[in-house]
């Protein structure tokens, strides 16, 4: 099966542990989310919308430089992780750009690359850099935003 179909049939799995009645949570992607919280996300699957709430956490920091955020989970579909560093857009906005270009990558099963652009619009350009995780471990695709 594609990429997707294999995320949504993991998903499915998991939720069916979370509705148990002794389940508390679930660890996945370096963090342990409520079994009940886990659950009612998957519920975006029944109008078949990828659950990526459930196969990417999406992290933010803040510093004097800026609003950075990070994803972790990409990597269990062989993807690199995507970080936006040090934007002065709002977190909201920052993360919101980071959510639509995980969907991307894993629904459509799109490899980015160092040296690439990518953009939610016809025009939008911005610059993929492949380099040491800032806030990941190993290497990530920092997108500059």
């Amino acid at each position: 099966g594609s990429i997707e179909e294999k995320a949504k049939l993991y998903t499915k799995a998991i939720t069916t542990l979370c509705r148990q009645e002794n389940t508390l949570g679930v660890y996945a992607n370096e963090v342990v989310q409520e079994a009940k919280m886990f659950a009612a996300m998957s519920e975006i699957m029944e109008d078949g919308s990828l659950p990526i709430f459930n196969l990417v956490w999406f992290g933010l920091s803040r510093s004097e430089e800026g609003v950075s955020a990070y994803t972790c989970g990409l990597k269990c579909f062989g993807k690199d992780e995507i970080e936006i560093i040090n934007s002065d857009k709002q977190p909201s906005e920052i993360r919101d750009m980071l959510i639509n270009i995980a969907d991307y990558v894993i629904s459509e099963d799109v490899y980015l690359h160092d040296g690439e652009t990518i953009g939610l619009t016809a025009d939008q350009r911005l610059k993929i850099t492949k380099s040491e995780g800032v806030n990941v471990e190993g290497e990530s695709l920092k997108i500059a935003y």
